[in-house]
C-alpha cells in the first residue's frame, strides 16, 4: 500500500483552488490522484473493497506511522480510522463523490523505450519563466523523426527517440516533473487532441494536460551544418573551478580566452585556469555552458558569438553566448 500510495499522494495539490484536489480517492482497488495538469490512477489490492477520499499527505503520514500494512475502518463520525498496533489516526473523509475523474482512453501505441530517459535530458532546459508561455513544456515532435525539444532562450536542445510518437504535442513542466518521479517505463502512450495518456506494466495511467501554445519552427537552427569537435578535457572542472569567484552569483559569466584560459568575467573577485587552446575570445553563462557539457561530446565553440552547436548520444542543440537567445 505504501509504495502505491506514494506513488498518488505525490500529485495531489489544491494549488489550482479546488479543496478536493489535495485529497486521494479510492475506489475498487485503485488511488485516483490530480492537481489539474496531471492525474494519475495506480492500482492497490490493498486498498479493494474500500471507496472514500481523504488528504493524500495525511494519508500517506498515516500509513507511514503504521509500520505495516494498517486497519481501515470509516467511523460513524465522517473520518477515516488508521490503526496498527498502538497507532492510531483519524482523518475526515472528503466528498468522494464529487472528485473529478480524468478519462483515461483504452488505446496507445507502444511507447519508445528511451522516452523517460529523453524527457529527462531535456527537462534542464525547459523554460520556467512566462515570456514565452511555449516553451514552459517540452515539445513532443511526432511528424518525422520523432523526437523531444525543450528551450529556455539560452539553450535549445532535442533528444531523439528510438520509436515514433503519433502526433505533436507540447507537456507542461509539471507534467514532464510528475513523469519523472516515476522509475518504471511506460510501455504504451496515447496522445489527445488535449492530454498525453502513459500506460505502465503495473496498471497505472497518468493523464497530462497538454500546453495549448505552438511552438515555432526551431529546426533551422537544430538542423544547421556544424563542425564539431570534441570537448576540451577538463572544460567542466575548470568552470566548476572558476565558477565561485564570479562578481555576479546570480548570472555566473565565464570567459574562454583566445591566451587559453577558462576565466571570469571582470569584477572584484576573480578565477582563472589555464592550458586550453580556444580558437577565440567567448562568454557563456557558466551554469548553462556545464548543463550542455552533461550531455556533449562534441562542440563547436568557435561557432561563437552564433549559437553554438554542441552533440551527444542521441541528443543535439545550440547554446547561446553572453548577449544571444536561442
Amino acid at each position: 500500500m505504501l509504495e502505491e500510495l506514494t506513488k498518488a499522494a505525490r500529485i495531489a495539490s489544491d494549488k489550482g483552488g479546488l479543496r478536493i484536489m489535495a485529497a486521494v480517492l479510492v475506489r475498487e482497488g485503485t488511488i485516483t490522484a490530480g492537481n489539474g495538469a496531471v492525474s494519475i490512477r495506480v492500482p492497490c489490492s490493498d486498498l479493494a473493497g474500500h471507496t472514500f477520499a481523504v488528504d493524500a499527505d495525511r494519508f500517506l503520514a498515516a500509513v507511514k506511522s503504521s509500520d505495516g500494512a494498517p486497519k481501515l475502518k470509516l467511523t460513524d463520525g465522517g473520518k477515516l480510522s488508521v490503526t496498527h498496533g498502538q497507532f492510531r489516526a483519524l482523518i475526515p473523509l472528503m466528498d468522494a463523490d464529487n472528485y473529478p475523474i480524468a478519462e483515461y482512453p483504452d488505446t496507445g501505441d507502444t511507447c519508445p523505450h528511451d522516452f523517460i530517459e529523453q524527457i529527462r535530458r531535456v527537462a534542464p532546459f525547459i523554460a520556467t519563466d512566462k515570456a514565452r508561455p511555449w516553451a514552459t513544456g517540452a515539445m513532443l515532435k511526432g511528424a518525422g523523426s520523432s523526437a523531444i525539444i525543450a528551450t529556455n532562450g539560452t539553450t535549445l536542445v532535442r533528444g531523439y527517440l528510438d520509436g515514433s510518437l503519433e502526433r505533436d504535442a507540447v507537456l507542461p513542466l509539471a507534467g514532464v516533473e510528475a513523469l519523472l518521479g516515476i522509475k518504471a517505463m511506460p510501455d504504451r502512450i496515447a496522445i489527445t487532441d488535449n492530454a498525453c495518456v502513459l500506460y505502465w506494466p503495473d496498471g497505472t495511467v497518468m493523464s497530462i494536460q497538454l500546453l495549448a501554445h505552438q511552438w515555432p519552427d526551431v529546426g533551422k537552427l537544430l538542423d544547421a551544418p556544424a563542425d564539431y569537435q570534441p570537448v576540451p578535457e577538463g572544460l567542466a572542472d575548470a568552470i566548476k573551478r572558476v565558477m565561485p569567484f564570479c562578481p555576479n552569483k546570480d548570472h555566473p559569466i565565464i570567459r574562454l580566452t583566445v591566451d587559453g584560459t577558462v576565466c571570469t568575467a571582470d569584477g572584484d573577485s576573480s578565477g582563472v585556469v589555464g592550458g586550453f587552446t580556444f580558437a577565440q575570445d567567448s562568454a557563456f553563462i557558466a551554469s548553462s555552458l556545464l548543463a550542455v557539457l552533461e550531455l556533449a561530446d562534441k562542440i563547436n565553440l568557435a561557432a561563437y558569438p552564433a549559437a553554438v552547436p554542441f552533440s551527444g548520444e542521441h541528443v543535439h542543440g545550440v547554446l547561446a553566448g553572453v548577449g544571444v537567445r536561442v
